[in-house]
C-alpha cells in the first residue's frame, strides 16, 4: 500500500519549541537521566498522539521487539517501534507507516521511550494508515490563506533552511540525460520552481545559461548564496510564474521541478502559463512538465472523499487536495496541491497549443504544435 499522505513524525524540545537536534539529544541523555520531548505527527498512531509528551532515557542493550525507541537514520531524531533484532542490527518500523523496516546498527539507537511494548505487523500498519488517510480526507483543512497558492509559499519559506541542509542529488540522472538530448548546450534554460537551486547548478555545470524562478523569497536567497559560493553564474528571481515576463523566443527550454505545476489552483491560470511559456521558446525549444499524478484507484477514492466533503475548496475542482508538513513549532500545517489524471494534464497542455510527448524521468515533454520536433 502506498499512503496518500506521507506519514509524519518529529520530536521537539519543550522550550524553546524547536526540532530536537540529534547532537543535543545525545548530550541530554546521560545514563540514568530522563528527558522529556514533544511528539508531533501520526506515524506512531494510535500509540502516540500529536502533541504528546514523551519520556526518554539512554538506550540499553536489552531492548526487545515491540519496544519504542528513538533513532536518527536520516539525520533527524524520530520515534520507531523495534520490529526485530538481527545480530548487531535492529529493524525499525512505525505503527501507522506501511513502509519497509529501516535497518540500523544497534549503536545508532539514541534513546528508549517509556511506552508499553507491543508487536505490530505489516497488515496492522496498513489498516491504520488507510484509516488515517480517510480521516484526513474528511477532516483535514488547508491552512487559511488569501489564495490557495499562498499556503504553498508559506511552506517553502519556512522549510528553506531544511531543504538546503538535506542531502540528495542535484538532479535525477534520467531527467538530466533527457534534457541533454533535447536541448543543445549553450542555450538558455529556465527552471520553474527552482527552490534552493540544485537543478540549476547541475544544468549550469553542463553548459547551459540558467535562470531559476521561485515564488519563495527564502528559497531564492539560499539559492543565490549557494551559487555565489560555488562560483556558478546562475540567475535567480523571486517571482510568481503566473506574472513572469520573458522575451519571446529567448529560451531553449523550460524545466519544471517536481509538482510545481500542481501548486497552481486554477486550470485557466495553468493553461495561460503554458501558453506564455510556449511563446518564450526559440524554434525547437521544449518544456519539461512535472505535476503530481493520480497513480491509483486508491488515490481516486481519497480525492473523491475530499470532493464529497467539500472542505476548503467548495468552488474548486476534483483533484484539489493538500500536502501536510510539520512546522518548526510542532504545529501540523497543510498546503494546496492538485492531482492530475493523465488525460487532464494532456488536455490542458493541448489547450495551451502544446504537443505532449512521452513521460520519462518524472516529466512530460512538451513542444509547440507548430514547431519541429527536433533541434538542428
Amino acid at each position: 500500500m502506498r499512503p496518500f499522505w506521507s506519514p509524519l513524525s518529529s520530536l521537539l524540545l519543550p522550550e524553546p519549541r524547536i526540532y530536537a537536534p540529534p547532537l543535543l539529544l545525545g548530550k541530554m541523555l546521560s545514563p540514568g537521566k530522563t528527558v522529556e520531548l514533544i511528539y508531533a505527527g501520526d506515524r506512531m498512531a494510535p500509540a502516540l498522539q500529536h502533541g504528546q509528551t514523551l519520556r526518554l532515557e539512554a538506550p540499553s542493550e536489552s531492548f526487545q521487539p515491540g519496544d519504542v525507541v528513538v533513532a536518527s537514520p536520516a539525520g533527524i531524531p524520530d520515534v520507531f517501534r523495534v520490529d526485530r533484532l538481527d545480530g548487531d542490527e535492529v529493524l525499525l518500523t512505525a505503527d501507522a507507516d506501511p513502509s519497509p523496516a529501516t535497518r540500523l546498527p544497534r549503536g545508532r539507537v539514541l534513546a528508549r521511550v517509556h511506552l508499553p511494548s507491543r508487536r505490530t505487523g505489516p497488515r496492522g500498519r496498513e489498516i491504520r494508515r488507510l484509516a488515517l488517510d480517510f480521516r484526513e480526507a474528511w477532516m483535514g483543512r488547508m491552512d487559511s490563506a488569501p489564495m490557495a497558492s499562498d499556503s504553498v509559499r508559506a511552506k517553502y519559506d519556512t522549510q528553506a533552511p531544511y531543504y538546503v541542509a538535506s542531502p540528495g542529488l542535484e538532479i535525477e540522472s534520467t531527467l538530466k540525460e533527457r534534457i541533454l538530448r533535447e536541448i543543445s548546450k549553450g542555450h538558455r534554460v529556465l527552471v520553474a520552481g527552482s527552490g534552493t537551486g540544485r537543478e540549476c547548478f547541475a544544468l549550469s555545470r553542463e553548459g547551459y545559461a540558467v535562470t531559476g524562478i521561485d515564488f519563495s523569497k527564502e528559497m531564492v536567497a539560499h539559492a543565490q548564496r549557494q551559487a555565489d559560493q560555488l562560483g556558478l553564474s546562475v540567475t535567480f528571481e523571486a517571482a510568481d510564474l503566473r506574472g513572469c515576463r520573458v522575451a519571446p523566443g529567448s529560451l531553449g527550454g523550460v524545466v519544471f521541478t517536481y509538482e510545481v505545476y500542481s501548486f497552481l489552483p486554477a486550470a485557466r491560470e495553468r493553461i495561460e502559463l503554458l501558453r506564455a511559456m510556449a511563446s518564450w521558446l526559440e524554434p525547437g525549444g521544449k518544456i519539461f512538465l512535472s505535476a503530481r499524478r493520480l497513480r491509483s484507484f486508491y488515490e481516486a477514492l481519497v480525492l473523491s472523499a475530499q470532493w464529497l466533503r467539500g472542505g476548503a475548496w467548495r468552488r474548486g475542482s476534483w483533484g484539489d487536495s493538500h500536502t501536510r508538513w510539520i512546522a518548526p513549532d510542532g504545529s501540523l500545517r497543510r498546503s494546496f496541491i492538485h492531482l492530475f489524471p493523465e488525460r487532464l494534464l494532456k488536455r490542458e497542455s493541448r489547450r495551451a497549443g502544446l504537443h505532449v510527448g512521452d513521460f520519462q524521468g518524472g516529466h512530460w515533454l512538451l513542444s509547440p504544435m507548430e514547431s519541429s520536433s527536433t533541434r538542428t
